[in-house]
């Protein structure tokens, strides 16, 4: 690729570009650079290039924190930085530009900045818009997506290399490429092999972070006893996403998800569970170990059709699907950190109530996950009184009848 200035931005645009920065703006830079240098250590980086700088604090930051290291600025509205970059880097570093870059440059920038970096390209992007417009009318942020939207378009234009959200909240995305490492999404864990005939297929974000965004969702744990719930059509008549935890859909639930852990789910229940159309996760620390079936079974879900969540340890909430969960096991709470990362609001759950005597030992998680929510504008709400929530002096989850919806039963299944 010859790049011009041209082919990344527009000769009206770049005079915008230079009385935004004039009149104060493109001073955050700073404020980015602990993380940066933690992963210039991590990836050994000796040359870094700031891309799209403004005022150049970040590497002003960077400068006065570490040696060694060959620092370079690029920025189209800021004179006398508006050159080129000239040569290769470790480390591109563009934080808070993304979202000024003009959607039809977007193609032409993330190509140039492959050809610029070496080992890694750490992006962060804000995805609200911006409290002020440019002198033209328009927002000063030109391009307003969901995390998962730029998580796909990146992953788009670094196909065959490492891509993965390093964080995540309501206002923006950070997003690390890794030039080092090829593209698979279970390179973090070894593929998980079931009767030595399929791969794990493993939960990662650009498929599902913030997939169900702002959908209502209900979860559907189990009851106060050993059995699942009694099919309820109230639920099934629930305007919004189901998540049936272990076989709670076996009673004639309409299921959008069913999140399990134990595999007597699959020993029992995999026929059914292979006939009904919805996503299928489990954990992936610890894959099913039924034996094999020699004929293996008609409805044989394994690996071909189940998705695997990452396991990992030891932080009990996640924020990323590629970072792994917290292989615990309680099913409720796995579906409930599954439902806010695909973007949820509000969820309810229902049949909470089968662990009372555990409290000390769950009950953390859960407030874990409620801060998350409350931090990021998302409600959580219990919709049974019967539920454990309920019972306590301070509840985690406040009471909320679930909403009216129409009737949409199903039979129940029966059971053999």
């Amino acid at each position: 690729m010859d790049v011009k200035i041209n082919d990344l931005v527009s000769s009206d645009y770049i005079p915008l570009l230079a009385e935004y920065h004039e009149s104060g703006h493109g001073i955050g830079g700073e404020h980015r650079a602990g993380r940066v240098l933690e992963l210039m250590t991590i990836i050994d980086s000796h040359s870094l290039l700031d891309y799209g700088c403004g005022q150049g604090t970040l590497i002003k930051a960077l400068c006065d924190r570490t040696e060694g290291c060959k620092f370079a600025e690029y920025d189209p509205g800021v004179f006398g930085k508006d050159a080129l970059p000239d040569g290769k880097f470790d480390m591109v570093v563009s934080t808070d530009v993304f979202e000024h870059i003009e959607p039809d440059k977007l193609d032409n920038v993330l190509q140039h900045i492959d050809l610029l970096a070496v080992k890694c390209v750490y992006l962060i992007i804000s995805t609200i818009k911006a409290s002020l417009n440019l002198a033209d009318g328009r927002n000063a942020h030109l391009i307003v997506k969901p995390g998962t939207w730029w998580l796909k378009q990146i992953k788009s234009a670094f196909p065959a290399v490492a891509v993965s959200v390093d964080r995540s909240n309501d206002n923006e995305i950070a997003i690390l490429i890794d030039k080092t490492k090829p593209s698979d999404s279970t390179q973090k864990i070894e593929p998980v092999h079931v009767k030595g005939q399929y791969p794990a297929r493993v939960v990662n974000d650009a498929d599902f972070y913030d997939l169900w965004h702002g959908q209502q969702c209900l979860i559907i744990g189990s009851g106060k006893t050993k059995d699942y719930l009694p099919f309820n059509p109230e639920l099934n008549s629930f305007q919004g996403k189901i998540i049936g935890c272990n076989s709670a859909f076996s009673v004639g639930y309409r299921t959008d998800m069913i999140m399990f852990i134990d595999e007597k789910v699959i020993e029992k229940y995999g026929g059914d569970m292979a006939a009904i159309d919805c996503f299928k996760l489990s954990i992936a620390c610890d894959p099913p170990a039924r034996r094999a079936c020699d004929p293996p079974a008609p409805w044989d879900l394994h690996g071909n059709d189940i998705r695997w969540l990452l396991a990992r340890q030891p932080e009990r909430f996640s924020r990323s699907f590629d970072s792994g969960l917290y292989p615990a096991d309680l099913t409720g709470y796995l579906a409930l950190n599954t439902a806010l990362l695909m973007g949820c609001n509000p969820v309810w759950l229902y049949g909470f109530d089968s662990f009372e005597h555990q409290y000390s030992s769950k009950m953390d998680r859960f407030n874990l996950a409620a801060q998350w929510a409350n931090q990021n504008g998302i409600e959580i709400y219990v919709a049974d009184k019967d539920s454990f929530f309920c019972k306590k002096d301070t509840p985690i989850f406040e009471y909320k009848p679930l909403p009216a919806g129409e009737d949409n039963s199903l039979n129940p299944l029966e059971e053999g």
